[in-house]
């Protein structure tokens, strides 16, 4: 990443008051590289990455963080919990409710 954005990460934390996960889920970042990022800025050892990643690149990098999220979320509602029950254990409605009973 670029030193910039770094830097713009760090500067939500200290002068906005964003918590570093909240500055996290906003930029799709795990919290513990957010938390280098703030603590080589206050030492002044924050140096510009060795990887110079295009935004193309961060692109592909946060569909595919979507599409696994996403697929998670498809195979949680496709596989429902087994230990709990399909049907309720008592009846909606009673069908004797609906007959008249009374053979006056």
């Amino acid at each position: 990443m670029p030193k910039e954005f770094k830097e713009e990460a760090a500067k939500m934390i200290t002068e906005q008051g964003l918590s570093i996960p909240e500055v996290g889920r906003r930029l799709s970042i795990p919290k513990s590289t957010i938390a280098n990022w703030v603590r080589a800025i206050a030492t002044g050892t924050l140096a510009k990455s060795k990887k110079v990643v295009s935004g193309e690149e961060m692109e592909v990098a946060r569909l595919k963080r979507e599409i696994a999220e996403l697929t998670m979320e498809r195979d949680i509602l496709k596989n429902p919990r087994k230990d709990l029950p399909l049907f309720p254990p008592f009846p909606l409605f009673s069908p004797v409710c609906f007959f008249n009973t009374d053979t006056r």
